[in-house]
């Protein structure tokens, strides 16, 4: 499954697993090639995606353990609390770790975190979510390029006009942000799309449901749904509750998503790959980093939250899930590394897998490796 470069590899699992290892770590500052400690810090624990997250690190770091390459591993997860992530990265630094990558609950609130890693001698990375820290590199899940793709596809679905229904994700997280000023961006050039009401999921199937169902009992016309991601179970069955059968949604990259899509033939969605797996390429840099290597200009860019500092490299969406696929859609374009894919497809990809399986992948370490100098 190449396109423009990239090779995604395709997993499907389930595992939920927020700690692990017990801390082993290296004498901070200590030059080795091999048997490095790398901690893992997860802003969210509230959904299945977090889950396959932290279960794809786990895994990529067990095959770097069975290679010599890591020694062990440590991981800690919060529910988008700042004041025990900071204590928990804290913590890691002063077990040894030689690296700390960082899903941040706040882009601007680690500082502490970033000058205590500087000062032992721990590298430290912004992992899936976005932090501006000088020195410090930010690989990260492109979040505008995932919500731009969906805005796009909804304006084609209305032509240009119509009224809909907004659900955001989490306020305040940074990501959350970067996708709906991509999607507002895309909008602003269609006046005739008209926002009836917003409300936050907080990426809670829970929350989305309270927030959908509210909507549905004070909003009896509407053309469409848009929303992110993993909310999407939460908000069909707000429809199913009060009756009425969702037309067009954004939707979701979940097995249990694509099911209940196919079982609703007059359903027009799409699904968009936020994958958990970007975790796996963000770890397969790292380990580049701490044998000394650099990442060659050319990939760096601005970072979203400071565009003086160089040093992002963003991570394409995987895939783009439509009825048919079609690789030339108006929303496909100018995606490098993106492959659009069929419902039927994916399908017939995670037929053996879990209902709460994410469609998920990530660049192999041969294509990783080219980003290095």
């Amino acid at each position: 499954m190449r396109k423009h470069g990239f090779t995604w590899v395709v997993l499907a699992v389930c595992a939920v697993a927020f700690v692990a290892a017990m801390p082993t770590g290296a004498v901070a500052g200590q030059k080795k090639t091999g048997g490095f400690v790398i901690g893992l810090s997860a802003a969210n624990i509230g959904n299945t995606w977090c889950a396959q997250f932290v279960e794809d690190f786990e895994n990529r770091a067990r095959e770097y353990i069975a290679e010599g390459a890591m020694s062990d591993f440590q991981v800690a997860s919060t529910n988008g609390n700042v004041t025990e992530q900071i204590t928990q990265c804290l913590t890691m630094i002063n077990n040894g770790v030689d690296a700390l990558l960082v899903w941040p609950v706040s882009p601007t609130a680690l500082q502490s975190v970033v000058d205590a890693a500087k000062a032992n001698g721990v590298m430290i990375i912004m992992a899936n979510e976005p932090g501006a820290y000088a020195g410090v590199p930010a690989i990260i899940g492109d979040n505008a390029e995932f919500q731009r793709i969906q805005a796009k596809w909804l304006v084609e679905q209305l032509r240009g006009e119509g009224e809909i229904l907004q659900i955001t994700g989490f306020p305040g997280f940074a990501s959350d942000d970067l996708r709906q000023a991509a999607a507002a961006e895309v909008f602003a050039d269609y006046p005739g799309i008209v926002t009836l009401a917003s409300a936050p999921g907080n990426w809670s199937t829970t929350i989305a449901q309270q927030a959908m169902t509210t909507f549905l009992a004070t909003y009896d016309d509407f053309d469409a749904v848009f929303s992110q991601d993993v909310m999407v179970e939460g908000i069909l069955k707000a429809f199913e509750n009060a009756e009425v059968e969702p037309e067009i949604m954004t939707g979701d990259y979940t097995l249990s998503f694509f099911k209940k899509w196919k079982a609703k033939p007059n359903l027009n969605s799409i699904g968009v790959t936020y994958q958990p797996g970007v975790i796996v390429t963000v770890l397969d840099f790292t380990i580049h980093l701490l044998r000394g290597k650099s990442i060659k200009k050319e990939f760096l860019v601005e970072n979203p939250l400071n565009a003086s500092m160089i040093n992002t490299v963003y991570i394409k969406p995987a895939y783009v899930v439509t009825r048919d696929g079609d690789p030339d859609a108006s929303w496909m374009r100018g995606l490098a590394g993106t492959k659009a894919i069929s419902l039927d497809a994916v399908l017939e990809m995670l037929k053996d897998q879990s209902d709460t399986v994410s469609l998920d992948g990530w660049m192999s370490r041969e294509e990783v490796a080219k980003f290095f100098e």
